[in-house]
């Protein structure tokens, strides 16, 4: 399964949508973002979750620090370490979320959007979203 999730100022909350199910579904959950400039505190990661890691980029002065002072706010205390900001690696520009779900489907959501209000506002973004088999090959390719 591969869906093209584009987003317009128009079209509502498709995209955070996907991010909603990535966080409360996730039992596995693989976050890169080039930019944070909020959070979106309302946003649930499942106790489930055995796996997480979010790593942030600093470049161009994007990022704020008070997004990454609220994501700290956020997380449970053992998952703190888990929260990255990319300070050594210049040009840091992913924009990605890889999570496992508990009935072991996987699903990349690849594309424009940064974790900004932008992205999930204002912007025209273009992402797509893929199911996963175990190896990481797209199930609608069949390997």
């Amino acid at each position: 399964m591969t869906k093209l999730v584009l987003h317009t100022p128009e079209s509502g909350k498709n995209l955070s949508n996907h991010y909603k199910r990535a966080f409360s579904q996730g039992i596995e959950l693989f976050v890169v973002t080039a930019y944070l400039t909020d959070w979106d505190t309302s946003l649930k990661l499942t106790p489930a979750c055995r796996h997480f890691r979010m790593i942030v980029g600093r470049d161009f002065g994007i990022t704020r620090k008070i997004a990454c002072s609220k994501v700290m706010a956020w997380l449970p205390p053992k998952r703190k370490a888990e929260f990255l900001v990319a300070d050594r690696i210049v040009g840091f520009h992913p924009k990605a979320v890889f999570w496992r779900e508990k009935d072991r489907s996987c699903y990349a959501l690849v594309g424009s959007s940064n974790l900004t209000l932008a992205a999930f506002n204002s912007n025209y973004e273009a992402n797509a979203l893929v199911q996963l088999d175990e190896r990481g090959t797209s199930v609608q390719n069949g390997g």
